[in-house]
């Protein structure tokens, strides 16, 4: 696999680095988290709140207790004339500051936890025990990655299947010469050659495709992105009035200023921007190889660069038809198995059969001669007819 240096040259990566990458199958769950962690930051705010509210509650009884207490005893302890009422005015002070503290609790419990609840309810509404909008983005994620993971899918198990290929002619080549060895070092070389066909094939197929997957994915991905926005937004105006409600003394000017600078400093962009950068689509794109690689893409220019215009060339098919009426069945594909087409063939002659890549063939129980052509059954069309053995394999269904 690759990935993308400083010099803007493709380095090799190994599939472990994938594993974080918003565009490897799966790997979009983390805007699904983000979703839920959304909501339940509503809840730990408000929880918060609360926990700041209750103590301005026992701080402000603590101090309208002191004041009674001392109230009491100040009637009995000796004291006497404007010193008394000097003592007093101490009294006087703390339930002043009782007070305040009372009124900051109710600011908290009534307006502020009452602003973020009410936000929450309008944002998130539970559908089947999921929020709607995580609903609507897992699946809308799911349906455009799946063509992708399918696609993915194959293009690994040709790899797994060119890598034991490979080991078994490296496993020949080490053996003593004979010709059954030679025998089986020429069918490995053909199966490793027939492989590395395919593994180019779906290569090419999953770069033609990609422009689709990347649409889907980022209409998505940018909804999921506002929505993000709207609660960073929120949550910044919240702070705000946090702070305008919690100002109660001038000697609390120096921590406001502290907590003012902070919150000045929250920006939802650059919060969405850099989420994108280390989780979602402003990650480099990935991009298969013809190893079964991958490889990290930083410019989607860079993508038309790789692809290739059309599939590589077909073998040529045999040179002479077989009879109208073959006689013999063939042991490489016995009666009603499932072909499919690697390459598009043109019938050249009235009994010959033409089809696509990627079609379906059936092939028919009356014979095949032993000169490379398969009397088959197109399976969309129902049209019959023989086709180049070279021209299909078996459909690994």
């Amino acid at each position: 696999a690759f990935q993308m240096a400083d010099s803007g040259v493709l380095e090799d990566i190994s599939p472990a680095d994938l594993g974080g990458n918003f565009w490897e199958v799966g790997k979009y769950k983390v805007v699904l988290k983000r979703i839920n962690t959304g909501a339940k930051l509503c809840d730990e705010f408000v929880k918060m709140v609360n926990e700041r509210a209750a103590i301005e509650k026992q701080y402000a009884k603590g101090l309208q207790q002191w004041a009674e207490r001392w109230e009491e005893k100040l009637r009995t302890i000796g004291e006497f004339g404007t010193l008394c009422d000097g003592w007093r005015g101490i009294l006087t002070e703390a339930r002043g500051m009782s007070d305040i503290h009372n009124q900051l609790r109710e600011r908290l419990e009534n307006e502020m936890t009452a602003d973020v609840e009410n936000w929450k309810k309008q944002h998130y509404v539970k559908s089947f025990f999921q929020w709607k909008q995580y609903r609507r983005a897992a699946s809308a994620f799911e349906k455009a990655q799946e063509p992708w993971a399918r696609r993915r899918e194959k293009l690994l198990k040709y790899k797994r299947n060119l890598e034991q290929h490979s080991a078994h002619l490296d496993a020949l080549r080490r053996q003593a010469d004979s010709p059954k060895v030679q025998a089986g070092i020429e069918k490995e070389t053909r199966e490793i050659e027939r492989f590395k066909t395919k593994i180019h094939t779906r290569v090419q197929d999953m770069i033609a495709t990609h422009e689709s997957y990347r649409h889907e994915m980022l209409l998505e991905f940018d909804r999921c992105q506002a929505e993000e926005k709207v609660r960073i937004d929120f949550f910044k105006t919240a702070l705000q009035l946090y702070h305008a409600r919690t100002d109660i003394a001038r000697n609390f000017d120096a921590v406001h200023a502290n907590l003012q600078s902070t919150i000045s400093k929250v920006n939802p962009q650059d919060d969405i921007d850099r989420f994108s950068r280390d989780h979602g689509a402003g990650m480099p794109f990935l991009i298969p190889t013809d190893t079964g690689d991958f490889r990290l893409i930083h410019d989607p220019a860079d993508l038309k660069k790789l692809l290739i215009s059309g599939p590589p060339a077909p073998p040529p098919a045999p040179v002479a038809s077989p009879p109208s009426a073959p006689t013999a069945h063939s042991a490489l594909y016995p009666p009603n198995s499932r072909l499919r087409a690697i390459y598009d063939y043109a019938a050249t002659k009235s009994d010959e059969l033409s089809f696509k890549f990627d079609d379906v063939l059936i092939v028919l129980p009356d014979a095949q001669t032993e000169s490379g052509w398969i009397h088959a059954q197109h399976e969309a069309s129902g049209a019959r007819g023989i086709v180049p053995e070279n021209y299909v394999e078996p459909d690994e269904v």
